[in-house]
């Protein structure tokens, strides 16, 4: 829904406030998950969340 919004320039400006107090969450905590679903699809740079999943597995592994 917020991707959506935020490809939307009629829709962009705000999106994340808007959305956020709509779902009761702080902005930050949204765009920070919007961060997080940019770089899974592979449209921002850094760790994916199956890759910080790995990570964690192979570091409780060599405990």
């Amino acid at each position: 829904m917020t991707l959506e919004a935020l490809v939307d320039p009629v829709r962009s400006k705000g999106a994340i406030k808007r959305i956020a107090g709509g779902l009761g969450i702080h902005p930050e905590v949204l765009r920070a998950w919007v961060r997080q679903a940019e770089v899974d699809q592979g449209t921002r740079p850094g760790a994916t969340t199956s890759d910080v999943d790995r990570v964690k597995k192979w570091r409780r592994y060599q405990r």
